[in-house]
């Protein structure tokens, strides 16, 4: 990442993330032996933090690791590690009794909720680490932040925060700020999560799903990040032209690791007039955040 501009990137359906002009992902990621950062200053001292992440990978390399550290007047008070995999060694795990696997967002799988108690804090820094099984470094634990509740010790009826990002290489995104009200509910965007995991796949043969009413323009995604963790699938996914001449949509292959297609997705309201313009298009929506591969 040497040399990118370092932005946050949002998804309604997931939370922050961070991009950069060369990022692998969209998402706060640990690689080849660096962090990238989240940064979050509170205006007032705070309490009783509930934090939830989306894109934590239990079945990922033993399980993927997330970092948070909590500060104090410039004084580090703690840091402690997060997973929703068994096998993975945190702080917060399943095996510690102390998360939550209850889906958050839309992206309904691998996330991970916790909460620091009655640890008091202004700011709060999420990085991430390793796997608990290490192997490929250019893809090791990474996450997006789906949104933290907290006790502010003030009296104001809503909290306001500031977040920056830093990537591996330290490049510093410019501070953003954002006003939570402790007490409305934030809007609701319409949109939809479609989600496939290894059970979907059937035994012998070739899946095939339609997919009607996607609309990426409405925050529509596709999440296929879980099943192309599964050792029998390969990463590769086609995107290709089907139906009649003159009103041809989009379809995606996902094929196991003998290239044979085990899984065909059907969007029938995601129109392409070829397969080559289809390819585009699945790389589009994979770039923007509407199809989860990782």
């Amino acid at each position: 990442m040497a040399g990118a501009n370092t932005t946050v990137q949002t998804f309604v359906t997931d939370g922050l993330g961070i991009d950069t002009t060369t990022d692998r992902i969209k998402q706060l990621e640990y690689a080849n032996g660096q962090s990238e950062s989240i940064t979050m200053d509170f205006p007032k001292d705070s309490i009783n933090a509930e934090i939830s992440t989306t894109h934590l990978f239990a079945s990922e390399a033993g399980g993927e690791i997330g970092v948070v550290t909590a500060f104090l007047n410039n004084i580090e008070i703690g840091q402690w590690t997060f997973t929703g995999g068994s096998s993975a060694t945190a702080d917060f795990s399943p095996t510690n009794g102390n998360v939550d696997l209850t889906s958050v967002g839309g992206n309904n799988g691998s996330s991970v909720t916790f909460s620091l108690g009655d640890i008091i804090f202004d700011q709060l820094v999420f990085t991430a680490v390793e796997t608990e099984n290490p192997g490929d470094n250019s893809d090791a634990s990474d996450y997006f932040i789906a949104s933290i509740v907290y006790d502010d010790l003030g009296d104001a009826p809503a909290a306001n925060y500031t977040y920056s990002v830093t990537d591996s290489d330290t490049n510093v995104s410019t501070a953003a700020q954002v006003v939570i009200n402790v007490t409305e509910p934030s809007a609701v965007i319409n949109s939809d999560a479609f989600v496939w995991t290894p059970a979907d796949i059937p035994a012998t043969g070739t899946g095939h799903d339609v997919v009607t009413s996607f609309n990426a323009s409405e925050g529509d995604t596709l999440d296929l990040s879980d099943l192309l963790q599964d050792s029998n699938v390969s990463n590769q996914i086609d995107g290709l032209a089907v139906g009649n001449t003159g009103s041809e949509h989009l379809q995606i292959n996902i094929r196991d690791t003998s290239g044979n297609v085990v899984q065909e997705l059907e969007l029938v309201d995601v129109s392409v007039f070829n397969s080559i313009a289809a390819q585009t298009t699945l790389n589009q929506l994979i770039d923007n955040g509407h199809v989860f591969v990782d």
